[in-house]
């Protein structure tokens, strides 16, 4: 399916720069469906101007899978540009953000880990003393089972 930058349902934003910036004017957006017909749902709509800067925006909703299309002019006709929104189940962002999720629960992990691992190490240890512990009882065992001889 690709890459999806939106997911369907979620408002995207359309952004649209007039040409030589200019300010006051008015900005029609067409949307069409993944489907290339004009969304008969969308009535075309209007972007509203950021300040005085010939920035104007505004947003959509798509409401199904796939490569929406944005037609985007001033409303004598001129200055046309079309942009493309590719529309999914997922996003781009949302995959970042369970990544990221992820890879936190994965750092928790290996620190659990890590805290097992010096306890083991401190089993080890005490596995060690034991050891030593027994070494000695059995060279003591062994010098009882083995009284010196009397000549």
């Amino acid at each position: 399916m690709g890459r999806r930058d939106h997911r369907v349902n979620d408002s995207i934003q359309v952004i649209y720069q007039a040409p030589n910036r200019s300010s006051g004017e008015t900005v029609v957006v067409e949307i069409y469906l993944p489907s290339g017909v004009k969304d008969s749902s969308f009535p075309d709509f209007t972007l509203t101007e950021r300040g005085s800067s010939g920035t104007y925006v505004g947003e959509f909703t798509p409401d199904a899978l796939g490569e929406w299309q944005a037609i985007i002019h001033l409303d004598d006709g001129s200055g046309q540009v079309t942009k493309r929104y590719s529309v999914g189940s997922y996003d781009v962002t949302g995959v970042g953000v369970a990544v990221e999720d992820v890879e936190s629960k994965v750092d928790i992990i290996d620190s659990v880990i890590d805290g097992m691992d010096t306890q083991v190490d401190q089993m080890d240890g005490q596995l060690d003393t034991i050891e030593g512990k027994i070494d000695s009882i059995n060279t003591q065992v062994g010098s009882i089972d083995s009284p010196p001889m009397v000549s």
